[in-house]
Parts: structure tokens; C-alpha cells; sequence
């Protein structure tokens, strides 16, 4: 083809340029997500403040910031009410003031960006956090990162409301405030990021991903302001699995880590089912689990509260034995009460403390059997952590980043691969959702992964003989 047949052939042709991937709104996004990320450090670090001054308050009978355990309380067979008196103020504010307190955040947030456009009552900004620092000032066996969470996608919609977006827009903004929620929480900047992206944004697209890293920076940036390098779960350095047969074990904590969570999966859900039974208002529901709770505190006060020493003394492998199986067993009994009383709940650490216990347990069951079996109790335990949180919630690359993150082992990515591997496959074949999604599937809620499944079988079937 001569130029001048070119020409004739081109001419007439729309060459207009494609769209920019990341385009001039986009920065504008990030202007905003860079606000979010600022606003969640300093509302993450202004409620463990409050939930300081809570836990004071009712267990040891001062007004005071400091950071202190429950289990460390002086009342005595009194400190059965403090749980009860806490779910009654919780049935209260949601029953006069909001309902939409209750819950663990997470699938709550999921609803409103699956529903509705991801807009959130701004009120919830508030009321959330205040109901929060009650659960758990009182013993409530949660962390304060899941309405952490909860509020970092609230006050992201937030901002997509006060200030004109779309629906998508306000999506990637919620998704933002997560991020840097979870980064303000455990100081997991990339268990943030892919947190959002498997639980919110459902999509790994460049305009999403940097909004949220911009918000996950500047969360971190207030933390480390505030705490400076210190860990959520500062542990000893571990040692590496040196043979294969260690790794086979720790294949084998994962998969019974997968069995475990489908278990507490569905005796949460069956719980819920039994207090929506009771010929009771369901504003009694969290101080019906507060009696549990309390009971339960008084045989094991570390099941109390968020737990965070705890889940440290499991992780260096300070507590074995009798001991762990103890905090392993009464654990799951305490969570399972509260969180299916519908109560503010989190979800994240109690997982990790039941995940870590059971990580030891298993490993002490092992290297009894096999006495020349050589494993570091470190590492199960952070198998067991990220297994169980896996299972349960199904984030997998979540799971791994805010382990291996909030504890500096990096080196320990192949042993906790291998476990949350094992736990996801097993999640996935025994139950059809996760504890996240299950109201929503209830409720026929597609999810756009599922489509996207739908979609590409479909392709397959019309393209048979296609070859690529």
C-alpha cells in the first residue's frame, strides 16, 4: 500500500485519545482520601481513649486514659453485672436512638455499598464509636477495629455526601476510610488495602487502589504520631521451617483452622436464630449475652475485653498447655454468646486470640505425637491467627498482610501461605458464605465476584474452540 493509498484509507477515521486511566477527578479523590486518612487516625486513636476511660470507669472505679485489661480487675464475683450493665445501655441506644448500632461494622458497611450506593447516616459517625467504647469498656469480648472499620467507611461516605460524587466515587471513598481504618487499627497499611478491595471495592483497578494507599499513608502517618514504631503484637524473631514435614504440619493447622471456622460460622448464625426466638424485644438481646459474658469472666477474666496482651503472651509462646486449651475453649464460648446478641461487635480480635490459641493447641497435640517433629510454637500460632481469620471472613490476602504486618515476620509469609491456603479452600467447600456475607445472602444479594464467575463461564461455554 502506497502513503497516498494510506491517507485515502485513513482519512475520514476518528483518532480522538482513549480516556487516561487515572484521570484529573481521580485526584481529586485522592485530595479527599488524604482528609479521610487524617480524620480516621485521629478518630481511631480518640477511641481507644474512650474505651480507656469506659473500662476505668466500671472496673476499676476512676476516671482515667490509661490503657488497662479488664482481667486485671479487684471486684471480685461483682464483675458479673459490668458485662450485663453494658449490653442494657447498648439495648437502649439502639432501641431510642438507632438501631443500626448493632452489629460487627463490617457486614454492615458491605450492605450499604452493595444497596445503597454506599451512603451511610452521617449520625452513625458518632454513635458507633460511643456504642463501641460501651461493648467493650464493659468486657465485651471484641477489639475496637471492627467499628474502627465500621467508622472509617462511614466517615468516607460521609464525605461523598457533604461533597458531589457518584455512587461509584462514594464507593471508592468508603473503601478508602476502610483502608486507612484498618491501617490506623493494627498498623497494616497492606492488610488496609486489600481488605477494601476484597470486602469492599470488589475490583483491583488503579483508580480504586491508589485513593485507598493515599488513605492507608495517612493514617499510618497519625498512628506512628501517636505511638511511634511500637506493634499492635510485638513478638520475638521466629525460626523457619527447615524441613518439609513442617510445612506439611502447618498445612495441617490450617486445614483444621478451616474446619474450626466453618464451626464458629454456624454456631454464630445459629445462636442469632435461637435469641430471635426468645419471647423477648430484642433491646434485651445484648444483656441476655452480657449474663454469658459475665459468667464466663469470672471462671477467665483474659476472655474479657479486646485481649491485645493476650494474643501477644499466645504468640511468644507464653502460654501452653492447660492454660491455652483453657483460653481457646472459653474464648469461642464468650464471642459466640456476645456477638450473636446482635451487640457492637468486632470481629477481628477475637478471631486472632481463638486463631492463635489454636494454633498451640495443635501444636502441642503434635509434637507430642512426634516427638521428632522440630516446630516453633511462633509460628503455629501465627498460622492458626491468619488460618482462623481467613476461614471465617474469607480475606484471604487480608489475612496474610495483617499478620504478618502487625507482628514484623515477614519471613514467617510461607508457613501462613500455607495455612490460610488450606483454611480458604476448606471455608469454601463446607459453606456457601462467609460470616460477613451470610445475612446478605439471605437477603439474595449478588456479589460481583459471583457475577464476574457467571460471566466468564458463560464466555467459555459460547467460546469452546476459542484458542488464546
Amino acid at each position: 500500500m502506497t502513503y497516498f493509498e494510506k491517507m485515502r484509507f485513513l482519512k475520514g477515521k476518528s483518532f480522538a485519545p482513549k480516556p487516561a486511566i487515572f484521570q484529573k477527578r481521580d485526584f481529586f479523590l485522592c485530595i479527599l482520601s488524604l482528609f479521610i486518612g487524617i480524620f480516621i487516625g485521629l478518630l481511631s486513636e480518640a477511641l481507644k481513649l474512650v474505651i480507656n476511660i469506659v473500662t476505668n470507669l466500671f472496673y476499676f472505679g476512676k476516671f482515667s486514659l490509661s490503657d488497662i485489661s479488664p482481667a486485671h480487675h479487684q471486684l471480685g464475683n461483682w464483675a458479673f453485672f459490668i458485662p450485663i450493665i453494658g449490653g442494657l445501655i447498648i439495648g437502649c441506644m439502639a432501641r431510642f436512638i438507632n438501631p443500626a448500632i448493632y452489629g460487627h461494622g463490617i457486614p454492615e458497611t458491605m450492605e450499604k455499598v452493595l444497596l445503597n450506593d454506599s451512603i451511610i447516616s452521617k449520625r452513625m459517625l458518632i454513635l458507633k464509636p460511643a456504642a463501641a467504647a460501651i461493648s467493650i469498656g464493659t468486657g465485651g469480648p471484641f477489639g475496637d477495629e471492627g467499628p474502627i472499620i465500621a467508622t472509617g467507611g462511614i466517615l468516607g461516605s460521609a464525605f461523598g455526601q457533604i461533597i458531589k460524587t457518584s455512587a461509584y466515587e462514594r464507593k471508592i471513598l468508603l473503601s478508602a476510610g476502610v483502608a486507612g481504618a484498618v491501617s490506623a487499627a493494627f498498623g497494616s497499611p497492606l492488610g488496609g488495602i486489600f481488605l477494601a478491595i476484597e470486602l469492599m471495592l470488589f475490583e483491583f483497578k488503579i483508580r480504586s487502589l491508589i485513593p485507598a494507599s493515599v488513605s492507608v499513608i495517612a493514617a499510618e502517618f497519625i498512628r506512628m504520631k501517636f505511638i511511634g514504631d511500637e506493634l499492635v503484637f510485638p513478638m520475638s524473631i521466629v525460626t523457619l521451617p527447615s524441613a518439609s514435614v513442617e510445612i506439611f504440619c502447618f498445612l495441617i493447622i490450617g486445614l483444621i483452622a478451616g474446619i474450626v471456622a466453618v464451626g464458629i460460622t454456624h454456631c454464630v448464625h445459629f445462636l442469632e436464630n435461637g435469641y430471635a426466638k426468645l419471647p423477648v424485644h430484642w433491646m434485651w438481646w445484648p444483656a441476655l449475652g452480657g449474663v454469658g459474658v459475665g459468667a464466663v469472666g469470672l471462671l477467665e477474666p483474659r476472655v474479657l475485653g479486646a485481649g491485645y496482651l493476650t494474643i501477644s503472651q499466645i504468640l511468644n509462646g507464653h502460654l501452653l498447655g492447660y492454660s491455652i486449651v483453657s483460653i481457646f475453649i472459653l474464648k469461642v464460648i464468650t464471642w459466640l454468646i456476645a456477638v450473636s446478641s446482635r451487640t457492637t461487635a468486632g470481629t477481628l480480635a477475637p478471631l486472632f486470640m481463638v486463631g492463635s490459641a489454636l494454633g498451640v493447641t495443635l501444636y502441642g497435640i503434635i509434637v507430642n505425637l512426634f516427638p521428632l517433629i522440630t516446630l516453633d510454637v511462633k509460628v503455629a500460632a501465627l498460622v492458626g491467627m491468619a488460618a482462623l481469620f481467613c476461614g471465617v471472613t474469607r480475606a484471604f490476602l487480608a489475612s496474610v498482610f495483617i499478620t504478618l504486618e502487625s507482628t514484623h515476620q515477614f519471613w514467617a509469609a510461607v508457613p501462613v501461605l500455607t495455612g490460610c491456603i488450606a483454611a480458604y479452600i476448606v471455608s469454601l467447600f463446607l459453606m456457601q458464605h462467609s460470616i460477613l456475607t451470610q445475612e446478605l445472602g439471605k437477603k439474595g444479594v449478588k456479589f460481583p465476584h459471583d457475577e464476574n464467575i457467571k460471566a466468564s463461564d458463560n464466555e467459555n461455554q459460547q467460546k469452546p474452540n476459542d484458542v488464546y
